[in-house]
């Protein structure tokens, strides 16, 4: 690497950082944006809380971190085709046995359904992502402008 190179480099480091932490929120946040457009965009039926589940969940190499999870058992039918869904939430939810939800599911695949949970987690978990890199990206620029 020669002289010009390197200082291309520090000068546009910052640059490149930021660049790199904006490209990975817009990936983590595409698989929610998909749910969501899948969601209102999909057939709606309603389905039943069969059983809900809340639990701490160990995870880690170690097993040494947990977090809270909810899973929930859902019923619903698709043109007389009874289906069971068992879907997996990060957090407590506040649901019981019997109640009813508004799902939206596949046409061609009325296995894969979404629920609104799903999405509202989803959500809750891009907010503090780009809270996160825009509070970073603050900082950043303000030594960047203090060293001159």
């Amino acid at each position: 690497m020669n002289k010009s190179e390197d200082s291309w480099i520090k000068r546009n480091a910052l640059k490149l950082y930021s660049a790199f932490i904006i490209l990975i929120l817009i990936l983590l946040c595409a698989s929610n944006v998909c749910d969501f457009v899948s969601y209102n965009t999909g057939e709606k039926t309603e389905a039943t809380v069969t059983e809900v589940v809340q639990k701490r969940v160990k995870s880690g190499a170690r097993k040494t971190s947990s977090y809270k999870a909810t899973v929930v058992n859902i019923k619903y039918s698709v043109n007389g085709a009874e289906y069971e869904k068992k879907i997996k939430l990060q957090g407590w939810y506040k649901l019981k046995e019997g109640d009813s939800l508004k799902v939206s599911y596949s046409p061609k695949n009325p296995e894969k359904v979404i629920i609104p949970q799903r999405l509202y987690q989803g959500l809750r978990f891009d907010i503090l992502w780009g809270i996160f890199v825009g509070v970073q990206l603050v900082i950043f620029y303000k030594m960047k402008k203090k060293r001159g």
